[in-house]
């Protein structure tokens, strides 16, 4: 795993296109990790925040080229992937607190001064390092994300 980062480092070391794929879903992810007090554990936390950046792409879709093509599909991956964990998940998710949650989303050192900074999937495949405002809008639509990605896969119902 080390020698495939180390790749990823070596040929993009500044994010701009092939290390986007080792981001996806941390910006995301890292914020249920620590709300749980890492009961979630980081890979874990990760696929849930790949399923919330999936759904985060399909909600802001038409947006600089977000769209929502391939996010039915990652998001059926990622459910067969999480399925055997299905009710410790549940379980971790239960216990945290969506403000929480936002609170360490805001925190992630991806984002900048006056906008959110994300790893989503691409209308055009692949993914792309979105950034949108810090207002209202965009908290909405993170907040939406996150409820999607779990109602979505029956984890907190």
């Amino acid at each position: 795993a080390l020698l495939a980062k180390k790749w990823f480092i070596e040929i993009d070391e500044f994010d701009q296109s092939e290390r986007l794929q080792l981001n996806y879903g941390h910006t995301f992810g890292h914020a249920l990790e620590a709300s749980s007090n890492f009961e979630i554990a980081h890979g874990v936390a990760v696929a849930l925040g790949m399923l919330a950046a999936t759904e985060y792409a399909s909600i802001a879709a038409g947006l600089n080229g977000v769209g929502k093509n391939n996010s039915q599909l990652l998001g059926i991956y990622l459910q067969r992937l999480l399925s055997p964990l299905k009710p410790d998940i549940k379980a971790a998710l239960q216990k945290i607190d969506m403000n929480t949650v936002f609170a360490k989303f805001e925190g992630d050192k991806k984002h900048r001064h006056t906008e959110y900074r994300m790893v989503i999937p691409s209308s055009k495949g692949g993914l792309v390092l979105f950034s949108s405002p810090k207002n209202e809008q965009t908290r909405l639509f993170i907040q939406k994300a996150y409820q999607q990605a779990f109602s979505m896969n029956d984890f907190l119902g």
